[in-house]
């Protein structure tokens, strides 16, 4: 919704913009006709009589005032534009990434060059539904919390934790191959939260992903997901 909306408003912005070019080249060819300041001098000497050229003066003083005070509210609205699109980008109950974040970081595989190979791993949390109904959603809520606090000890600095969709997180792990994000992967099924609220309602699987080429970021978030529900199918 928000990348279709930037691109709606980009291109009114390019439309306006060739607009006002073409309105400026019009401008310029019909003045260039006329002598501008020889026929603002004799207008004013004649309005001069009726006390009306401080009017045009001060017109054109508020004009430029005007102009400055459209300039700062535009860059009022580029900070509240950046600022929305942060908070579109971050869980409401974790202040992690979210699934946004991590698609927005995909996007631009250009831009990874040195941190292939990138791998990206899934967790899903099973029982957590279970867990909110027997004891309520702040029970739910802590109880994630507390395993995302755990997960966090098993990360290093610059692998990215983030909210992927209900009771699911996604770890971005740049530098990371295949061997590794294997072990990455079963290290967080056996970050387990031990407390007997939680004994035999949650169980954990993860599943890894990873990316050597730019191309293979394309569709890689499907590609998961699809090995999750394998997992889980086989599982089942």
């Amino acid at each position: 919704m928000i990348d279709q909306l930037k691109k709606n408003l980009r291109r009114r912005a390019i439309g306006d913009s060739l607009l006002l070019a073409g309105l400026s080249v019009c401008t310029f060819l019909v003045f260039a006709s006329l002598d501008v300041f020889e026929l603002l001098h004799l207008t004013l000497e004649e309005l001069e009589l009726y006390e009306l050229d401080e009017v045009l003066s001060a017109s054109l003083v508020i004009a430029l005032l005007f102009a400055g005070f459209s300039w700062r509210r535009w860059q009022d609205v580029r900070r509240l534009q950046r600022y929305c699109e942060e908070l579109s980008m971050i869980d409401p109950a974790t202040e992690l990434p979210n699934r946004r974040a991590i698609e927005r970081l995909l996007s631009h595989p250009a831009q990874h060059q040195d941190e292939l190979p990138l791998s990206l791993i899934l967790v899903n949390l099973s029982g957590m539904e279970a867990l909110q109904q027997r004891y309520g959603a702040q029970v739910a809520e802590q109880t994630l919390l507390r395993y995302l606090y755990q997960c966090a000890h098993v990360l290093n600095d610059r692998q990215l934790l983030s909210i992927y969709g209900m009771n699911q997180l996604l770890i971005y792990s740049p530098g990371t191959d295949e061997a590794a994000a294997d072990q990455l992967a079963r290290k967080l099924e056996h970050t387990e939260i031990h407390s007997p609220i939680v004994q035999g309602l949650l169980t954990y699987q993860a599943v890894a992903l990873c990316l050597a080429q730019n191309k293979d970021f394309t569709g890689a978030l499907e590609h998961l997901e699809d090995k999750l529900y394998q997992r889980l199918f086989t599982a089942s």
